[in-house]
């Protein structure tokens, strides 16, 4: 068990919240809920109406594929780049330059797939050898940012590392035609492509690994997505391994699953980094609120499983936070006791001066902690007698901040002890006449 101290260090760090800001969390919460479902439904009506694209013209379901990958690839450099002043690691910068590179690859992918007939004098190798590249690149850019998540990297060298790598690649596809076959008409996919496929799906599982080391560091919303989309990636990969036409079942399977994964991309970083952008680039403060509301949630199931009320009161004698047995006393829920006034709200009017003057000495740190004796209001419109140990709460600086009160229901006690008296007093009267 904690020691005093402990529990009142950690009670000190959660701030109060008064009804109307319970009420505007619950508001909140609500739209929260409804911004979370808007993103999925709108790519799940995406892929249903790619799908149906594929049965009209497979080459625009394949274009608009793709192009729907690139901008959401250059959306999310854009959001980093812009704000690469504000961040705290190298995640989002190497992630975000890397995702703009691909892009670029990406893009010429498109254009020149088989039936374009913007690159003349190639065939159906050429797209393929592009899409390899860019898959090259982006297991690398996966893997690469966790593994330099604390490296201060200037983005200049970051810009230029990966300029450094994508003009080789294309120079070799186009200049020194040095890039290996990746499909032969009337063949398929060649040995290199298909097991390309497979290190890029394991080289895109180590990115997923380093990544999942580093969760803490991210929002759950960020993280959660984040993974997720590079195991649809994986899961894309594979699919690329199966097919021998370009306009094949396995090939539309496989561009489905990139649209999907970089739809998650898009919700990790570009939808939250817009609605919630201290989930993206704050990084630290985000963990530090994760862990102070586990801690939170922890002592709350203490508190609760204990059998003496808990009370904390803010700097303004409102209540903070309280337990389930101080609810069951007085009759009301959490929600509904929580951002009240205690002393006004709570107890009897003859009460509140003293206890005023109480806490008010409490909050100067005028008096150490004290035990007090009054009553409170139950809902059904009785009193129930408690014995109060209270004592302060300080912040960081050492300020006080609050009060925290522990007390033990007493009523039947004092009932019983009331009765005892008065038999004792017939009892003395009666010896009295007797004598």
């Amino acid at each position: 068990m904690r020691s005093d101290l402990a529990w009142t260090e950690s009670l000190a760090e959660y701030p109060p919240r008064c009804g109307a800001d319970l009420q505007q969390g619950r508001v909140e919460e609500g739209v929260a809920k409804s911004r979370i479902w808007t993103p999925f439904v709108a790519f799940t009506v995406l892929l249903v109406a790619l799908a149906a694209t594929s049965l009209y013209s497979y080459l625009l379901f394949h274009t608009i594929a793709e192009l729907v990958a690139v901008g959401i690839a250059i959306a999310v450099f854009t959001v980093v780049w812009n704000a690469r002043t504000m961040r705290e690691n190298s995640y989002l910068l190497v992630t975000g330059t890397g995702l703009l590179f691909v892009a670029g690859i990406g893009l010429l992918h498109a254009l020149a797939y088989k039936g374009m007939g913007i690159f003349v004098g190639y065939d159906a190798n050429l797209p393929t050898q592009l899409w390899i590249a860019s898959r090259y690149l982006l297991a690398g850019t996966l893997l690469a940012a966790p593994l330099l998540f604390r490296s201060d990297l200037d983005r200049r060298w970051v810009f230029a590392g990966f300029a450094g790598v994508t003009g080789p690649l294309l120079l070799s596809i186009f200049v020194f035609p040095v890039f290996p076959d990746c499909y032969v008409e009337g063949v398929g996919l060649t040995p290199f492509k298909v097991w390309s496929e497979y290190l890029i799906s394991a080289l895109l599982a180590l990115g997923a690994v380093a990544f999942y080391r580093l969760r803490d560091a991210f929002s759950p919303r960020v993280a959660g997505h984040l993974i997720a989309a590079i195991l649809v990636l994986i899961a894309s990969e594979l699919a690329f391994t199966l097919y021998v036409s370009v306009y094949g079942i396995a090939n539309q399977v496989g561009h489905l699953l990139m649209v999907l994964s970089f739809g998650l991309i898009y919700i990790a970083f570009v939808e939250t980094g817009i609605r919630q952008p201290y989930a993206v680039l704050f990084t630290g403060l985000v963990a530090s609120e994760e862990r102070l509301r586990r801690e939170k949630d922890r002592l709350r199931q203490y508190l609760d499983i204990a059998g003496a009320l808990f009370v904390v009161l803010d700097a303004d004698g409102r209540v903070s936070l309280i337990n389930r047995r101080t609810s069951e006393v007085l009759g009301y829920p959490a929600d509904v006791v929580v951002g009240e006034p205690w002393i006004e709200r709570f107890t009897p009017p003859e009460e509140r001066e003293r206890l005023q003057t109480l806490f008010c000495r409490l909050m100067r740190g005028d008096t150490e902690p004290v035990y007090a004796r009054t009553s409170v209001l139950t809902a059904d419109g009785g009193e129930r007698i408690i014995q109060w140990h209270n004592t302060v709460l300080r912040d960081g600086d050492g300020a006080v901040c609050g009060t925290l009160s522990s007390g033990e229901d007493i009523t039947e006690w004092q009932y019983a002890e009331a009765a005892l008296g008065r038999a004792n007093a017939k009892l003395n009267l009666l010896s009295a006449i007797t004598r």
